[in-house]
């Protein structure tokens, strides 16, 4: 799920990049409809993911708190693969993106409850990584109205970048947990832990 994640945030990082420089309106909404499927095929996927991750709840391992992660992992994941879904969607198929906008800063806003959680309760070995995380795509969620609403194009392109940043943290940071996760859940299954 990690991995799906990083690919998609450093995906749509350069998705922005190259969108924010087009001059031409026509092939900036060829861009828009080509990235569109691709992040609605994603999406599809994420969401998929979650639900199974958040229907399987709780994980009931004696001695682990893994059945607190089907919620910590599971619920902004969904929303995550919702919004993935939906704006995707409203790319390929021409739709204006500012009702998603709107459930994405909720998204960002409810998700950053999901953030303290890491510090407040320490939970994973990265707890700060994890934090930061989920701070950053939650800051890109909660700019994501002043993306889809400022007409000023160079406002517009402002707000753009800053996401582009708080995008390419997240990818990063999601990355380095993502490869560590897929090392140390093997190495501990193969430790019968």
């Amino acid at each position: 799920m990690l991995m799906l994640y990083t690919i998609s945030t450093l995906s749509g990082c350069l998705y922005l990049f190259f969108r924010l420089r087009f001059e031409n309106e026509q092939a900036r909404q060829e861009f828009d409809q080509n990235f569109g499927f691709l992040l609605l095929i994603t999406g599809i996927v994420a969401t998929l993911l979650a639900l199974h991750m958040i229907t399987t709840y709780p994980i009931n391992i004696p001695n682990t708190p893994l059945y607190l992660y089907n919620e910590q992992f599971g619920v902004p994941y969904t929303l995550f693969g919702i919004i993935a879904l939906t704006t995707g969607y409203s790319l390929w198929k021409r739709l204006d993106p500012k009702p998603i906008s709107y459930f994405a800063f909720f998204a960002g806003i409810f998700n950053l409850r999901y953030a303290v959680n890491f510090i407040e309760f320490g939970l994973t070995r990265e707890p700060i990584m994890a934090f930061l995380l989920y701070l950053t795509v939650s800051l890109v969620a909660i700019v994501s109205p002043l993306f889809t609403h400022i007409k000023d194009e160079s406002k517009q392109k402002l707000i753009g970048y800053l996401m582009i940043v708080l995008l390419l943290i997240t990818g990063i940071i999601a990355g380095i947990i993502g490869i560590e996760a897929a090392r140390g859940h093997i190495a501990e299954a193969l430790m019968g832990g």
